[in-house]
């Protein structure tokens, strides 16, 4: 793997069609363990970031009828794909970056 961080570790890609999550893991025994650790990791990344969409965009509408209320939001991904990969080779941590369509 590159010795150089990609971009997308820096800024998570903006693309109208996409979300995106990034999630990272350390070393481990196994490195099968640690990839699939970051991987779902990242899963998470990307559901959390839909969650605080759908939550701006409910405590807007709330806040005009000043009622606002705690609730929890289902999430469901599908067809999540693993875009990137990437191995730091100084810490030995496992970087995944994942995808979905809106």
């Amino acid at each position: 793997m590159s010795k150089n961080k990609p971009d997308w570790l820096y800024q998570i890609p903006n693309e109208n069609e996409y979300e995106y999550g990034v999630g990272s893991s350390n070393l481990t025994y196994f490195p099968e363990t640690a990839w699939q650790k970051a991987e779902k990791r990242a899963i998470i990344d990307l559901a959390a970031n839909l969650h605080s969409k759908i939550g701006s965009v409910n405590s807007h509408s709330k806040a005009h009828h000043q009622n606002i209320s705690n609730s929890k939001t289902k999430i469901q991904l599908q067809n999540v794909l693993v875009i990137a990969r990437w191995f730091s080779i100084q810490d030995g941590s496992y970087h995944v970056l994942v995808r979905m369509t809106k």
